[in-house]
């Protein structure tokens, strides 16, 4: 029962539809699951890791090839302001972390969808290119707007990936580059929620025997690995037509159903 909904996290990671979200709706009910889900959850953020790093590779490596470091500079500190204001919401939530997790799962799931089907209201682009934007004062106060939407997004049921996603379109990025954004502030989250998780593993003495891996079910995790990239992808395609928004829709039928039903 667990290995199956585990692999469906790993997967559901690449999707706007808050992959945490559907893990405690999933697993709710069982106790030892729950006593031991902060650790699972990052530890699932693993083979995320790879994927999200092999995708920055290939759409910053432009960048890289021709040698635009002041570029890539800009968008380091950006990067680093947004995680910043992120990392501020975090330590807040730790300490209110029993009325963080008392948060609806449904109100966080209709907030992803709402957010999701309010993009075709988007106006046009203001920033087409990054070069013609980094050296603005607008690029350094999108940083501390799409960080405190990260640092919302912590709340359970809200996807991270969209509403960063929403937010950077919003604030006038075209899809593609405001995707991409996303997920280069989600790589050092991930690397800094694993060294935690790691930490606390050691210290604590947590087992996590629900997830030990077999040499079959390492295989399976790879599979659901190269899924999540191709799905990625599949997300990048949709984003440049403009069709994100059709995951609202499946958010907003998810909430209702969780609202009424569950």
């Amino acid at each position: 029962m667990f290995y199956p909904i585990l692999l469906f996290h790993v997967i559901a990671e690449s999707l706007p539809i808050s992959s945490s979200g559907h893990l405690r709706l999933l697993f709710n009910k069982s106790h030892s699951f729950n006593e031991m889900s902060n650790a699972v959850e990052h530890l699932l953020h693993i083979p995320t890791l790879f994927i999200v790093g092999a995708f920055l590779c290939i759409t910053w490596w432009p960048l890289i090839s021709t040698g635009s470091w002041g570029l890539i500079g800009a968008l380091i500190m950006w990067a680093f302001i947004a995680d910043l204001i992120t990392g501020l919401f975090y330590f807040l939530y730790k300490k209110t972390k029993e009325k963080i997790n008392s948060f609806p799962l449904w109100c966080g799931f209709a907030v992803t969808g709402l957010a999701l089907v309010s993009l075709p209201f988007v106006y046009e682009p203001t920033w087409i290119g990054l070069t013609s934007f980094c050296y603005t004062k607008h690029f350094f106060i999108s940083a501390l707007i799409i960080g405190c939407v990260q640092g919302i997004a912590l709340l359970p049921g809200i996807s991270r990936l969209a509403s960063t996603y929403v937010a950077g379109c919003w604030l006038g990025f075209t899809p593609l580059i405001a995707l991409t954004l996303s997920l280069t502030i989600q790589f050092p989250l991930i690397i800094a929620a694993l060294i935690e998780t790691f930490y606390e593993i050691h210290s604590k003495n947590i087992r996590l025997s629900v997830i030990s891996l077999s040499s079959m079910r390492v295989w399976w995790v790879v599979v659901a690995s190269m899924v999540s990239f191709m799905l990625l992808w599949g997300v990048a395609f949709l984003a440049y037509a403009n069709l994100m928004y059709l995951f609202g829709w499946y958010m907003v039928v998810l909430f209702l159903y969780v609202y009424f039903f569950y």
